[in-house]
């Protein structure tokens, strides 16, 4: 089966770019080629594990963990396949010495459409920053409804 970039999130594809960059090989006899290492992919969030996400699983932010630097979180939106024009922010976690093995939030999604307002279906992860002095993660999200568009932003503890 032929290599697809279209179903591998961005941060997985860099973080696999990134392993193969750091895995060259020794430096070959003049006038061959280096081998290199295979690229690694893998699924880290599969979409069948919630109904939240059944549809897709997209706009992937990956941190450390403030809380325990040996691990990794990420918020990721997913779209159900019974409205696909409604999204949710979910979470989960992975070991920073495995980071191809993530686990999710029981609580998944952690927040989503509130049905009415300006988040009222559609709705974008467009960044996540963790603010210490707070001990506290800042979430942007921007909706549409009807032809307005608002960026908006939750503070999220740990």
């Amino acid at each position: 089966m032929p290599f697809s970039r279209r179903f591998i999130p961005d941060f997985l594809f860099i973080l696999i770019v990134g392993t193969a960059a750091l895995q060259a090989a020794p430096e070959a006899p003049r006038g061959t080629s280096p081998t290199r290492s295979p690229i690694r992919v893998e699924v880290v969030i599969n979409r069948a594990d919630g109904n939240w996400e059944s549809q897709q699983v997209q706009e992937t932010c990956i941190l450390p963990n403030p809380r325990d630097p040996s691990k990794l979180v990420m918020f990721c939106t997913g779209v159900p396949t019974s409205d696909r024009v409604t999204c949710a922010v979910g979470k989960a976690w992975a070991n920073v010495s495995k980071f191809f093995t993530w686990y999710q939030d029981k609580a998944n999604p952690i927040f989503g459409p509130t049905g009415e307002g300006w988040d009222a279906k559609t709705m974008r992860l467009d960044a996540v920053l963790h603010i210490p002095e707070k001990d506290a993660y800042y979430i942007y999200c921007s909706a549409t409804t009807g032809n307005i568009q608002v960026v908006s932003a939750w503070q999220f503890a740990p």
